[in-house]
């Protein structure tokens, strides 16, 4: 149609994705290309579950859906490109963030889900992997695994990156949306400190190692704020039920580090 694919710059599970371009615009767009023979049952509504989240979000730090075509073998979604890859291969580069930067972003996230909470999706799956950066500017992507949550709130499938999981998700229990505010807490974390909150070399050892060993705050790695501090422990918190929750978050005194930041600044000079 009206999209030329330039060059390949990534692959999953179902298909590749490829640089390209509007030819009647110009704009740079990313095309993923989906094989329909592996999309079956589980995978399809997962296809049609990706489509119907892009479809409804419509936030500048969401990843915007623009098109999608159909062919004999193959479904293209035709999305926003991000020129800066993912946090994952920046934070590579970078061993771990500045206190302000890793806020940056983690205040542009908030932002992404406030519109995901509001729609009542959870994503499931959100991972260094699956922020994308473009002009500086963080965009959630990647929704194949997210769900569009019914009155109940509620769901029980264990899907997700290990390291990034709840640990009621781990365990194979029912769990809601406050799964994704502990994945959330493991992003921070990694950007702060370099490596993820809780490793290990199995899933048994990793329920273990959550549920038994203590947060620990490397402060020696990066001296970060007591709010930042705060709001880690709180999303990091095992017990669902104990864990802060959205409201609590969207108004946690981390959202006000710039404010804050600025009012220091300005009380220095005089």
């Amino acid at each position: 149609d009206n999209y030329i694919l330039e060059r390949k710059i990534g692959a999953g599970q179902f298909g590749e994705v490829f640089k390209g371009f509007n030819k009647n615009t110009g704009q740079d767009v990313a095309v993923k290309v989906i094989r329909r023979d592996l999309l079956k049952g589980k995978f399809l509504e997962l296809l049609e579950n990706e489509i119907k989240v892009l479809k409804s979000c419509d936030n500048p730090n969401i990843m915007k859906l623009y098109d999608m075509k159909k062919t004999a073998n193959n479904f293209y979604l035709i999305t926003e490109y991000c020129n800066e890859g993912d946090l994952g291969d920046y934070l590579k580069q970078k061993k771990y963030l500045t206190e302000d930067e890793a806020v940056e972003y983690f205040l542009q996230i908030m932002n992404g889900f406030k519109t995901l909470v509001k729609n009542n999706i959870m994503h499931r799956d959100f991972k260094l992997a699956n922020i994308l950066k473009h002009n500086g500017t963080v965009k959630i992507a990647d929704f194949g695994f997210s769900k569009l949550l019914g009155k109940e709130g509620i769901t029980g499938t264990m899907l997700g990156s290990p390291l990034n999981m709840a640990p009621e998700v781990l365990d194979g229990a029912m769990y809601n949306n406050k799964a994704d505010i502990w994945s959330i807490g493991t992003v921070f974390y990694e950007l702060l400190f370099g490596r993820p909150p809780f490793l290990a070399s199995n899933m048994i050892e990793l329920m273990k190692n959550i549920k038994q060993k203590k947060l620990e705050i490397p402060k020696k790695i990066n001296n970060i704020s007591p709010e930042a501090e705060d709001a880690l422990r709180k999303m990091l918190t095992v017990d669902p039920h104990n864990r802060i929750d959205w409201d609590e978050l969207f108004k946690h005194p981390i959202t006000f580090y710039r404010e804050e930041k600025i009012k220091k600044l300005a009380e220095e000079e005089k």
